[in-house]
């Protein structure tokens, strides 16, 4: 089955309005509201994590590692690759051929999946301290991973940030490193700048213009436990246990400032941006689609919720990707309503927009004859 847009083009409505040289349509913008539909679902088991490359999705499924699909027909999703051994898969990071786990207690690993039917493990980094282990405080070291150009920026539970350089994947090697003492959980790299996820903490602020010596040059500190931290622009957007959905304006990052909130219950894990809208992972609360627009007053518009556990989202295109705990990888179409109050000569009956390219299905009937033909 071959996927493509449900919907024809708005160009057959555009071509009538330059004929006539009158308003035709009148559309109500932003949507209020959003249709959310399930493609498919429980392709793998115990979903922790989600990436999007090409056609190909990477699920990080805990203790049984990573699994790979085609995805090009989101309907059936295929499963193509498989990778597992000791360790416990939390989050990953996927550039080129490789897919960079961060491994828990086993640090960090480097798979090949060059050949996606067959990935091999090439290369690891793990200087994680055992008398943390022994101490039983935790069985959580390496958290996350972002990957910039040949870099890998990895947090640590009990270690900070640690800067690997990894043009030669099978060699990892420290080349930086943050530590202030609190314990990091994610990390999002923009411009010249590590922006790290501290668990009891809040945000750090971390310059790595000099990459050997990074230096920590702002924090917003939050109640809760911060899970997560996704940064486009001049906004840092961080998930929060008790609070939910907090966006920071990062102008200065020296001195980030807390403009907008959005929390309605759950236990918010992750999110992800695109555009003006802010997919954030509530747990079981589900999939909470938050219109950012407006930072000062972030809105929900659209939530998706089976009954299962959200703990990572990815967005592509008109498709969301959530990794949805026991229920595994689920698959989302979310499409825009738009608000139609006036169309010349035509009664709408059925409107619907797809994210990132409008089309707009009309059903009418003639009321007169039409000044077009």
């Amino acid at each position: 089955m071959e996927y493509r847009s449900a919907s024809p083009s708005l160009q057959m409505i555009n071509d009538m309005k330059t004929k006539s040289n009158s308003p035709l349509i009148n559309i109500n913008w932003p949507p209020s509201s959003l249709n959310i539909t399930k493609l498919s679902d429980k392709m793998v088991d115990d979903a922790y994590d989600v990436m999007i490359v090409d056609s190909l999705a990477y699920v990080a499924i805990g203790n049984d590692g990573i699994k790979l699909l085609n995805i090009s027909d989101p309907f059936q999703p295929i499963p193509i690759g498989h990778f597992d051994e000791d360790g416990y898969s939390y989050q990953m990071y996927v550039s080129e051929s490789y897919a960079y786990i961060a491994d828990g207690s086993n640090g960090l690993e480097v798979i090949n999946f060059s050949d996606p039917t067959d990935p091999v493990k090439v290369g690891e980094f793990d200087d994680y301290a055992e008398s943390w282990l022994e101490q039983d405080i935790s069985e959580i070291c390496a958290t996350n991973v972002y990957v910039s150009e040949s870099i890998a920026y990895v947090t640590d539970w009990y270690e900070g940030l640690e800067i690997l350089n990894i043009s030669d994947p099978t060699n990892p090697v420290e080349i930086g490193h943050s530590f202030n003492g609190r314990q990091s959980f994610d990390v999002h790299i923009s411009g010249s700048y590590a922006y790290v996820a501290e668990f009891h903490d809040g945000l750090s602020i971390i310059d790595i213009s000099n990459i050997t010596s990074p230096e920590r040059v702002g924090r917003f500190d939050t109640e809760g436990e911060t899970t997560s931290v996704f940064v486009i622009g001049s906004y840092a957007y961080l998930t929060n246990s008790d609070f939910g959905l907090i966006i920071i304006d990062i102008s200065n990052p020296i001195s980030p400032v807390e403009v907008g909130n959005f929390y309605d219950g759950g236990y918010a894990r992750d999110v992800y941006v695109s555009e003006s809208l802010a997919y954030v992972a509530d747990g079981d609360e589900g999939l909470e689609i938050i219109d950012i627009s407006n930072v000062s007053a972030p809105i929900e518009i659209g939530q998706f919720n089976d009954g299962g556990n959200i703990r990572a989202v990815y967005v592509s295109e008109s498709l969301a990707y959530v990794a949805d705990g026991d229920d595994g990888l689920e698959i989302l179409l979310i499409e825009e309503r738009l608000g139609i109050t006036s169309i010349s000569g035509f009664n709408p009956i059925l409107i619907l927009s797809s994210i990132g390219a409008i089309s707009v299905i009309l059903i009418y009937k003639r009321r007169k004859k039409s000044s077009f033909q």
